[in-house]
C-alpha cells in the first residue's frame, strides 16, 4: 500500500513511496513510473521529502535515511538515524532530521552541523519557516519550538496538552495550524 505521495516542487514529478520500501517516480511528461529506491530491508518508508530544485529526494525509514540524486539515482548521504520527520531549509543548504532530537544536515559535505535539544520525548514534525531563518518542532510532549537557525536556540514555546503530530502553513505563511492528539 502506499505511504507518502508528494509533488515535486518544480511540479514535473511525483514520488509513491510504499509501506513495504519502494519508492517509485513518475515522469508527468512521460506519464510512466520507474522504480528510484528499493530499501525494502528496512521496512516502510516514512517519509519522502523533495530538495527545492527538485534534483535530490530524502527518504526515510524507522531506522534509515537516504538522500539520493534523481537524476543519477547515487546515493549522496545514508545514515542509521530513528527519524520522524525530514525538512529542507528553502534555499536547500540544510535538511533537518527529527527523531528523538533534530539533526541539521549541510547538504554541501553532508555532515552533521548541529542538534537542536529541547523537546522531551521523541519529535514528530519539524519545518523551516519560508525565509530559513527558523525552524518548528514539534513532539509528544506537547511543546512547539521555534528555533533560531542563526545561534540554534530556541526562541519560543508553546505548550499544549497533546503530542503536536503534524502542522501546515496557510498560503501566505501567516497563520500556522496544528494536529494535537494521541
Amino acid at each position: 500500500s502506499v505511504s507518502r505521495v508528494v509533488w515535486s516542487p518544480d511540479g514535473g514529478q511525483l514520488a509513491v513511496a510504499s509501506s513495504v520500501g519502494i519508492v517509485e517516480l513518475l515522469n508527468v511528461s512521460q506519464g510512466k513510473f520507474e522504480t528510484f529506491a528499493d530499501i525494502s530491508s528496512w521496512g516502510a518508508v516514512r517519509n519522502i521529502v523533495w530538495s527545492p530544485d527538485s534534483r535530490l529526494l530524502a527518504i526515510a525509514t524507522a531506522g534509515q535515511i537516504w538522500v539520493k540524486n534523481v537524476d543519477s539515482g547515487g546515493v549522496l548521504y545514508e545514515n542509521a538515524l530513528w527519524v520522524t520527520d525530514l525538512t529542507w531549509s528553502p534555499d536547500g543548504d540544510f535538511l533537518a532530521v527529527a527523531g528523538e532530537t533534530i539533526a541539521l544536515l549541510d547538504t554541501t559535505e553532508w555532515i552533521v552541523l548541529g542538534t537542536l535539544v529541547g523537546d522531551t520525548g521523541r519529535v514528530n514534525a519539524i519545518t523551516f519557516t519560508p525565509d530559513g531563518g527558523r525552524l518548528l518542532s514539534g513532539g509528544v510532549d506537547g511543546s512547539l519550538h521555534l528555533w533560531n537557525m542563526d545561534s540554534g536556540l530556541d526562541t519560543f514555546t508553546v505548550t499544549t496538552s497533546a503530542a503536536i503530530n503534524q502542522y501546515a502553513w496557510n498560503l501566505d505563511h501567516s497563520l500556522l495550524a496544528l494536529s494535537v492528539g494521541e
